[in-house]
């Protein structure tokens, strides 16, 4: 598999990382998934504008640009029609033994670009538990994607061992944040939504974003605030994140909502938006 590092491109991975390398070791460093469609990165200014936020946080430099980023995806992603996921990641790079980072001006950050299949289109509801796994409201990389994702995987694993597709998140304080891959929006009214506000501990989705900007051109009115589990009692949900866009969810052992029309209604507003984005780019 072909990938990108540091502005070379590679065809085997085999000792191209140190072990020293602190995003390996440590988890030091930061990553987007984003979607390819027909060669092209959705919403890549987004995503890289939450990468540089988050890196600017960590004082870790990031030393390529959107022109060169998204040379290197068109690149890789060739001629290939199908939907392509690619990753972006960002390590601080080699520093000495210990946890303090070497200082930004010494730092030698290591980016790689790799693309894979996008996951088939879900087009049944997502099952859903409440994770005993808790997200720290209070911790700044509860806002960032960091390299260390240790908790979301912990949710996802317990996901899958009581048979269930995907895992709620809690904060400490018991209130909803996201999903172990995405965030989390409830069908208030027939014209109301509702999400977990960002400062409870939940990731800034772009797609969340998105959704919210969207939902709001469209009349609809948008809340970001405290969720509680009882919220989303006999209401819809539905999941965001960049590779699946919208799903539909529902909490394991009860029926889905019939309720769809809203949820439908921004899938077309958000796929029109994917379109617009992709138009733009292709132009530029």
């Amino acid at each position: 598999m072909t990938f990108w590092i540091n502005g070379t491109y590679r065809e085997k991975a085999d000792n191209v990382i140190a072990l020293a390398d602190r995003g390996f070791a440590l988890g030091d460093g930061l990553f987007e998934t984003l979607l390819v469609r027909e060669g092209e990165p959705v919403f890549l200014s987004e995503h890289l504008s939450r990468l540089h936020a988050s890196a600017r946080i960590m004082e870790v430099p990031v030393r390529y640009d959107e022109t060169a980023i998204h040379k290197a995806i068109r690149k890789l992603a060739g001629v290939g029609d199908g939907d392509m996921a690619a990753r972006i990641t960002l390590s601080r790079g080699v520093g000495p033994r210990g946890i303090l980072p070497p200082k930004s001006g010494d730092a030698q950050p290591v980016m790689t670009i790799a693309l894979s299949p996008a996951p088939p289109v879900r087009r049944t509801s997502i099952s859903c538990i409440h994770s005993s796994i808790r997200r720290n409201e209070g911790s700044p990389a509860a806002r960032m994607k960091t390299l260390s994702y240790i908790d979301n995987i912990l949710a996802r694993q317990e996901a899958e061992q009581t048979g269930a597709g995907e895992a709620i998140m809690l904060n400490n304080q018991g209130l909803v944040t996201c999903t172990s891959v995405g965030n989390i929006f409830i069908v208030a009214g027939d014209n109301q939504l509702l999400t977990p506000n960002t400062d409870c501990g939940v990731l800034p989705g772009i797609v969340r974003r998105k959704i919210i900007d969207l939902a709001r051109a469209d009349g609809v009115e948008v809340e970001a605030g405290y969720v509680q589990d009882s919220d989303y009692q006999d209401r819809p949900i539905f999941i965001t994140n960049s590779l699946m866009g919208i799903s539909p969810a529902h909490i394991l052992g009860e029926e889905p909502s019939g309720k769809v029309a809203m949820i439908t209604r921004l899938k077309s507003l958000y796929a029109a938006a994917v379109a617009a984005d992709l138009k733009q780019r292709k132009v530029g």
